[in-house]
């Protein structure tokens, strides 16, 4: 189990993965291995998407920015 959650953390596949540890968790409370490659992957999924906000927030930010900037010159039509 523990090995194939493995796998499925590499292909971030997190939530299948995090089923597989509980299970196994469930089998063995006691299970350290288990334990600690649970706190991995929650990690593992965390970092992704933080990552991913993180990139939408500055691709929003630039682009209000342009917006911002275009905004602000003067028609050239006009003058």
């Amino acid at each position: 189990m523990l090995r194939r959650a493995q796998e499925l953390r590499r292909e971030q596949k997190y939530d299948r993965a995090l089923e597989l540890i509980d299970q196994a968790l469930f089998l063995d409370p006691q299970n350290f291995a288990a334990e600690a490659m649970k706190e991995m992957i929650e990690d593992s999924k965390l970092y992704v998407e933080t990552r991913r906000y993180n990139r939408q927030h500055d691709y929003m930010t630039r682009t209000l920015s342009l917006q911002n900037e275009e905004a602000v010159l003067p028609y050239t039509e006009l003058m």
